[in-house]
């Protein structure tokens, strides 16, 4: 299917409901995300798409505003469908996937699923150790390793994100936890934050855009992200209302 993206022809697999509903109709769906690819990415620079799903922005951001693209996502159907849609779209040169979930440790750890079928989200990152030997569930629940993107960018010699998408259902404060050393190397440009909250925190060089409407229970990740943001690199936090 092609992608509700007027910029230029973007092409993805959609064989499961989400993917039809959902991801061929992103650019509807998050039109602020695209806003930011458009206002921020410049040819030649380097994002970070945590979450990434089927791949459906960091496609835009490759074919449309010519950047290189890290792109995470841990979810095994997921992952697959973003490589596929890579190669469809002839961006092998330009998009890195990587199969690890970001969190504020590194290990072993759960990753309940939401459901298995490609396009899904709202899966959970689970913040205890894997335990082996444990019985079924309903959902399915992965052992998957987890790593600090500190140590991602280092170990696996990353280039240095100048921007950074995080859409991970809760989990952005664990992923900001771990990326210490990436916010502070100076070549961050602009950020796009899932925090569940309908403002936008923006600052001279950094966009941090907030979209998710508030759940019972969220308002603490909310806070636990912005905090930690605003504590290591307080110059890129300010409040627009």
């Amino acid at each position: 299917m092609r992608l509700d993206f007027p910029g230029c022809d973007v092409w993805i697999h959609a064989t499961s409901d989400m993917e039809k509903r959902w991801r061929a109709r992103s650019c509807a769906k998050e039109p602020w995300t695209v806003a930011w690819i458009e206002r921020y990415i410049d040819p030649g620079d380097v994002l970070f798409d945590v979450g990434a799903n089927v791949g459906t922005f960091s496609l835009i951001a490759a074919k449309h505003r010519q950047a290189v693209v890290v792109a995470f996502e841990p979810g095994y159907a997921n992952y697959a469908r973003l490589c596929e849609n890579i190669q469809l779209n002839g961006c092998h040169g330009a998009v890195v996937p990587v199969p690890l979930a970001l969190a504020e440790a590194t290990g072993l750890t759960g990753f309940k699923y939401r459901s298995t079928h490609p396009g899904q989200s709202r899966h959970l990152l689970k913040d205890v150790p894997w335990r082996f030997g444990r019985a079924p569930r309903e959902r399915y629940e992965q052992p998957i390793c987890a790593i600090r993107l500190d140590q991602a960018v280092a170990q696996f010699t990353l280039p240095r994100p100048n921007h950074l998408k995080i859409d991970v259902d809760g989990g952005e404060a664990r992923v900001l936890a771990g990326a210490g050393g990436v916010l502070l190397t100076g070549a961050l440009v602009s950020a796009s934050l899932a925090l569940s909250s309908p403002a936008y925190l923006n600052a001279a060089k950094v966009a941090i855009v907030t979209y998710v409407p508030l759940a019972a229970g969220e308002a603490a990740i909310t806070a636990a992200a912005v905090a930690f943001l605003w504590r290591v690199a307080p110059d890129m936090v300010g409040i627009v209302r």
